[in-house]
């Protein structure tokens, strides 16, 4: 009893914070596993992408893939000292945004639920299997989040 007296004490709002910044932390260790690319067509494709963007080529229509993670991506290659600091840089940006997610997520959920009920999704948002894939240079973090904010309008 002391201890549900406990997280009731402390509001939805802290949990939330904690559920992101947890889920941040965990997806920036498990990123150091993967020194390189993995997944090649695709890692190399965009990150290709990211970096001719950031050296400041025009965006190409025949590029095939969607711009917005290669536009997302082309600040760091523009701004960091070379490609493995960009890709290491580009796996933080994919944990915070996989994380992130948890946001649009307990807003959806609250539409129809109680605060613990939500954060609970919230929750299960950030520990799908597919978090993993926050560890490579894809598009699905970006998406993730994108996908959970548009549902909110």
């Amino acid at each position: 009893m002391a201890v549900r007296m406990l997280i009731q004490r402390v509001p939805p709002p802290v949990w939330l914070g904690g559920i992101v910044a947890g889920s941040f932390v965990t997806l920036a260790l498990g990123s150091t596993a993967m020194a390189q690319p993995v997944v090649f067509a695709d890692e190399l494709h965009y990150s290709a992408a990211g970096e001719r963007l950031g050296a400041g080529d025009p965006p190409v229509s025949t590029y095939g893939y969607g711009l917005a993670y290669p536009l997302l991506i082309a600040p760091l290659y523009a701004f960091l000292p070379g490609p493995p600091e960009a890709y290491a840089a580009i796996k933080l940006v994919n944990g915070a945004l996989f994380s992130l997610a948890a946001l649009p997520a307990y807003a959806l959920a609250r539409r129809g639920a109680r605060p613990g009920f939500a954060l609970v999704a919230a929750l299960l948002t950030v520990l799908i299997p597919a978090r993993t894939t926050s560890y490579l240079v894809l598009t699905e973090s970006l998406a993730y989040v994108l996908f959970l904010a548009a549902a909110l309008l």
